[in-house]
C-alpha cells in the first residue's frame, strides 16, 4: 500500500498486514469490501521509504492514521 503522508509518498509494511487493516484502507478508498491480501508484490514492488509498520488495525477505523 502507498501512502501520501505530508509532501512525501511512501509504503505501509506489509509484515503483519492482515485482513483488519486491509478493510480500513477499502474503506477509505471506498472502494468495497477486501476478498483477499495478496503478498509477495503481486501488483509489483512499491516504491519510496516505508512510512508506518506494525500497523494493528481493528478493522473498525475510517481511515490509516500515520
Amino acid at each position: 500500500v502507498e501512502v501520501r503522508h505530508g509532501h512525501q509518498w511512501g509504503t505501509v509494511c506489509q509484515r503483519g498486514w492482515d485482513l483488519e487493516d486491509a478493510a480500513v484502507v477499502c474503506r477509505e478508498l471506498d472502494c468495497g469490501f477486501v476478498l483477499d491480501i495478496p503478498s509477495g508484490a503481486r501488483f509489483g514492488r512499491a516504491g519510496g521509504e516505508v512510512l508506518w509498520r506494525n500497523v494493528k488495525c481493528s478493522g473498525d477505523e475510517f481511515a490509516l492514521d500515520l
